[in-house]
């Protein structure tokens, strides 16, 4: 269901914090299913405090990569 989906990428999120990592990128399927919504996060750099909260639409599939420098 997105409720687990939601709660595992918000624990995801938490423990980015935890481990001092600054900033995430969404990242998408890249298929010919992944809505206007989702391209427009694709592979865009956030700070973890002010990114987006997945999923960001029904049936979403993307998922929070970190930025490791």
């Amino acid at each position: 269901s997105s409720d687990v989906c939601s709660s595992d990428l918000k624990a995801q999120l938490e423990q980015y914090k935890e481990l001092n990592i600054k900033r995430v990128k969404i990242k998408t399927c890249k298929d010919q299913r992944v809505c206007d919504k989702c391209k427009k996060h694709d592979d865009v750099s956030y700070l973890v405090s002010k990114v987006a909260v997945l999923p960001l639409c029904w049936g979403c599939r993307c998922i929070y990569r970190p930025e490791i420098k």
